[in-house]
């Protein structure tokens, strides 16, 4: 038996939902101060992603509309094949 803790079945649901809706062409992305949610075209965080130049294993990020805060995505498999999962940031948008 396992002694790892599994993540709460929100918080997968979160990741599953946010993955549905990046197979659909968008990219979800939270706001970590304010924690409002933004559905960001693939394509445009893509072209940002090719953009950047620093730090592949860094997430593309967004600064919030609402607070100027930073927004991360929920989930997002980068160009250079890195997935990203931030379940917990969307269980923490919707307490």
């Amino acid at each position: 038996m396992s002694s790892q803790k599994q993540p709460s079945k929100s918080i997968v649901s979160a990741g599953a939902n946010a993955k549905k809706k990046y197979e659909n062409g968008n990219v979800e992305f939270v706001c970590r101060s304010c924690k409002v949610t933004e559905d960001i075209p693939k394509e445009v965080v893509e072209q940002f992603d090719m953009m950047d130049m620093g730090d592949p294993t860094d997430p593309p990020r967004f600064s919030c509309e609402k607070c100027g805060g930073e927004m991360l995505p929920v989930y997002y498999t980068s160009l250079h094949g890195i997935t990203y999962k931030n379940p917990e940031l969307k269980r923490s948008a919707n307490l």
